[in-house]
């Protein structure tokens, strides 16, 4: 599988010409296959060329040979974590993104496992974390969305729709922990939860979630109704049993699968926003929301961010077009630009470009704060450029992917990995390693500028 991988990565196609930058400064092209499931548009194209050393993608598992299992050609919503020097991978292998009709069979599954102990250069082959379950767990309390963390001590633990997984051996083994985040241990609802899952020092294990018991009334912009408040639940021994606790926010704070950040003794959380108040109609953008908690601990307070996702409900009536235009971010403290950083979708467009935007593509977006601003109450992100940038519409025909949470910062490497997925909602879709250097304002110089130019 490992050699697949590396063989997959170099394989030569002349005749599209399109290259890859490498951290060695090596260029090398990707296959029609795999060029297929990018939908890359040109400057994304001539940015990786051009980014050696600075931004990197290639493939970390894709819907074919022995990664395909019957119709479950869809790989999805990666989040990932690092043990050691091992990065380890969980993402979903289904038939599609979404529908009642999806043909589920045996191979279907939300959590499966892939590692790589080269610096993600080569991955092992799949393992489905079902395959260590011994009783299942009744009535767990995770719907959607795995939270993947390492403790102090380098266990790695994952909370999936079937349960909580732990491993002392950087991935290599599972332990599936009995009835853990089941009914006998929690009463609130199901949650759809963020991708990151923190050793937190006083509380134990955490995860954030909202519920997704929608409510049958829709919203102005036909998406339901969800409740805006955040359920936290916190493990205090290792994730085998666990607690819970909620706080109800304003109707305009509504924060869809959190991602946490534990940082200088606070508590940040970036959310999608699915209160109404986070569209603004004269730039037909939706405002990401960011919570924080001082004492690093509930109550949060509530602001909508300056962080954006284009809106286009008038040129589209899926409710998927709304609210939805946003997605789970990624969150980190980078130790060379000292900012927190955040890496966000906006699944239908560019919103940066403002009136310019064409709004039928999808973007890969950096955004950071100074975290002494952040403590002092502000809610102003600065934009530091688009990573990658797709052609398409996100529909069920068109274009589907990115999903960023759960990102690893490598300090000994001067790294971040950020899984995302790409593909088509219908199927085929592939995990994919974008790494950027930590060398934020050198990259963000680069993305900011026309990439020929910057180049010279």
């Amino acid at each position: 599988m490992k050699s697949y991988i590396l063989q997959r990565t170099i394989f030569i196609t002349l005749l599209l010409g399109i290259s890859f930058g490498l951290a060695k400064g090596e260029s090398h092209s990707l296959d029609p296959f795999t060029i297929k499931l990018l939908q890359l548009n040109e400057r994304s194209k001539t940015l990786l060329k051009k980014t050696s050393g600075l931004l990197e993608l290639v493939p970390v598992v894709l819907p074919e040979g022995d990664n395909l299992h019957t119709h479950n050609d869809h790989f999805g919503w990666p989040v990932a974590t690092m043990a050691g020097e091992t990065l380890i991978v969980v993402f979903h292998r289904k038939p599609l993104h979404w529908g009642g009709d999806e043909p589920h069979d045996a191979f279907s599954s939300t959590a499966v496992m892939t590692r790589s102990t080269d610096g993600g250069d080569s991955w092992s082959s799949p393992v489905d974390l079902k395959s260590f379950i011994k009783k299942e767990t009744v009535g767990c309390r995770l719907g959607f969305g795995n939270s993947i963390g390492t403790t102090k001590e380098g266990s790695v633990v994952v909370v999936t729709h079937y349960g909580v997984f732990r491993s002392e051996d950087e991935g290599k083994n599972w332990e599936h922990l009995p009835g853990a985040f089941g009914e006998e241990q929690l009463s609130g609802p199901q949650t759809n939860n963020g991708p990151r899952l923190l050793d937190h020092p006083t509380r134990g294990l955490i995860v954030a979630g909202h519920s997704n018991a929608l409510a049958k009334n829709l919203n102005s912009d036909r998406t339901p109704y969800i409740p805006p408040e955040i359920w936290i639940r916190f493990s205090k021994d290792g994730g085998y049993t666990w607690k819970e606790k909620k706080q109800d926010f304003p109707d305009f704070a509504t924060p869809i699968e959190p991602t946490l950040l534990l940082h200088d003794g606070a508590l940040l959380v970036i959310a999608r926003c699915h209160g109404y108040e986070s569209f603004e109609p004269r730039s037909k953008t939706w405002r990401y929301l960011q919570l924080y908690g001082k004492k690093g601990w509930i109550p949060f307070k509530p602001m909508l961010s300056t962080m954006r996702a284009t809106d286009v409900r008038d040129i589209s009536k899926s409710r998927h077009h709304g609210a939805w235009t946003q997605d789970t971010v990624d969150l980190c403290y980078n130790p060379v630009s000292k900012r927190i950083e955040c890496v966000a979708t906006d699944r239908n467009g560019d919103a940066e470009k403002g009136p310019q935007n064409a709004r039928n593509g999808q973007t890969l977006n950096l955004w950071s704060i100074d975290p002494d601003k952040l403590k002092n109450g502000s809610n102003e992100w600065r934009y530091d450029g688009t990573l990658l940038h797709r052609n398409g519409f996100m529909s069920r025909s068109e274009i589907d992917g990115m999903h960023p949470g759960a990102a690893i910062v490598d300090e000994k490497r001067g790294v971040q990995h950020i899984f995302v997925y790409m593909g088509s909602p219908l199927g085929p879709s592939g995990i994919f390693r974008v790494t950027r250097t930590l060398d934020t304002q050198r990259l963000s110089a680069l993305l900011l500028k026309d990439p020929e130019i910057a180049m010279q």
